[in-house]
């Protein structure tokens, strides 16, 4: 049997990129347009992406890793067929524990065809740092195949990436750092301390969101002792973005909130006022969430939480409050309120 031509079949697979590349491009926008509709609604995600791999990337992968071993064999394959990343989509997530969340709710939605777990093979070794990812080689699933978006995809492969933040940074700056294999040992020895840095502050992030869910509970099961009159009715909860978040969790259960958007709405009120007491900002809503539903109802237009807790201040005290409204908001409320006989001072005391 004569010998197999490697570089021929290189040169069938460049010629099959060319003639297929915009194809393999939409595939790769579709599943990433899939996995983010998906994810984005369970999971608060950094950036999802998606890319073909170039002729380059796929030749050295294809020399490096596989060429050897088929040539000792005489294997007959095509280069397409090795490359198993050659569509590729990447979720960069924001901790630890959310890759497994992420994974669960991929492969419930995918064919998985294999799965590299690059973090739990580093977890294996106690002296050794690097490169964190899972990685999942996925096919859709037979219930999309025959949808019209996926149709000209159904037959096409890929492979999802799942990383945190932190392993993200790492993975870039490790391949900026050339020639790691020639480089003196003294050098390498950075390389894993800086490796093993990386990996520590990728624990530490984790721990932190951990003790910030804690903090969490600790204020909804405050607030619910409040409620039922368990702790001094006379001592009055502080209002940070931990007693607020219980509360507008409580209060909107339907809607999404963000914990930086949180964060940054605490800091606006608490800079305009800042002895606010979370039961002062209830009182607020309780008192004048009435009129605001009634309010948004003529104006046919839906406000989020947080405007409405702006509004709800506003009335309680328009001058303490006024910087939390734009002017044409006062303006379309002072309206709506002389229409209504109403006057704004005092509204809603």
């Amino acid at each position: 049997m004569p010998a197999v031509d490697y570089d021929r079949s290189l040169e069938q697979f460049s010629a099959y990129l060319a003639e297929n590349g915009p194809k393999l491009q939409t595939c790769a926008k579709s599943f990433e347009e899939l996995i983010r509709g998906i994810i984005t609604d369970n999971i608060e995600i950094e950036s999802i992406s998606s890319r073909i791999k170039s002729y380059e990337s796929a030749r050295e992968k294809f020399n490096k890793k596989y060429r050897l071993d088929l040539e000792e064999n005489n294997a007959n394959v095509e280069v397409k067929d090795k490359i198993s990343d050659l569509v590729g989509v990447r979720i960069v997530c924001l901790y630890q524990d959310d890759i497994n969340k992420l994974r669960h709710i991929i492969t419930n939605e995918f064919i998985v065809i294999n799965t590299t777990d690059k973090i739990e093979k580093l977890n294996e070794f106690e002296d050794k740092f690097g490169y964190r990812s899972l990685h999942l080689d996925l096919a859709i699933s037979s219930n999309r195949r025959n949808l019209p978006e996926y149709r000209n995809c159904s037959d096409q492969s890929f492979e999802l990436q799942i990383r945190t933040i932190i392993q993200d940074a790492w993975s870039q700056l490790d391949h900026k750092i050339k020639y790691k294999k020639e480089i003196p040992a003294n050098l390498k020895r950075r390389i894993n301390r800086l490796a093993a840095i990386f990996e520590l502050a990728d624990d530490e992030f984790q721990k932190i969101h951990d003790e910030t869910i804690n903090e969490l509970k600790e204020a909804s099961e405050a607030l619910d002792s409040k409620n039922t009159q368990n702790v001094n009715t006379n001592e009055e909860l502080i209002l940070n973005s931990f007693s607020c978040m219980a509360f507008l969790k409580r209060t909107y259960p339907l809607y999404k909130f963000w914990s930086n958007k949180v964060d940054d709405f605490v800091d606006e009120v608490i800079n305009i006022d800042p002895g606010l007491t979370l039961e002062s900002l209830i009182r607020a809503h309780d008192n004048n969430i009435s009129f605001i539903n009634a309010y948004q109802a003529e104006i046919h237009f839906a406000f989020s939480p947080f405007t409405i807790i702006r509004h709800a201040l506003y009335l309680q005290s328009p001058e303490k409050y006024a910087g939390l409204l734009y002017y044409q908001q006062k303006a379309s409320l002072a309206l709506h309120l002389r229409d209504k006989g109403l006057n704004l001072i005092n509204f809603g005391n």
